[in-house]
């Protein structure tokens, strides 16, 4: 996530990477959306998240972050963070301030 992964054996092209994408919009003087960091602690990316949120931090940006203990890269983690991800992110539907239904 923060650049080029740990091996830089798959650049990631400045259009699609978010840090340098943040890079930019802060460069330019433009809003950054806010960004929402999830990752297990056991994650073989929590490093690289980690390190993706300090250097966000470093550009004065608050992302909100939630690094859960106990978790690796799998669907158990992504199915509770889902759910808090959705709940953390602006609505504007229809449906906006109402309790979904699972």
């Amino acid at each position: 996530l923060a650049g080029d992964d740990e091996a830089n054996k798959h650049p990631i092209d400045p259009e699609y990477d978010p840090l340098s994408l943040a890079k930019k919009c802060v460069a330019d003087g433009k809003k950054v959306p806010q960004i929402y960091v999830a990752c297990g602690e056991n994650d073989f990316l929590y490093e690289a998240n980690k390190e993706f949120v300090k250097q966000l931090e470093a550009l004065g940006l608050k992302p909100t972050v939630d690094f859960v203990p106990g978790y690796t890269h799998e669907w158990r983690f992504w199915n509770l963070e889902v759910e808090k991800f959705l709940d953390w992110i602006v609505r504007s539907d229809d449906f906006a301030g109402s309790r979904r239904q699972v």
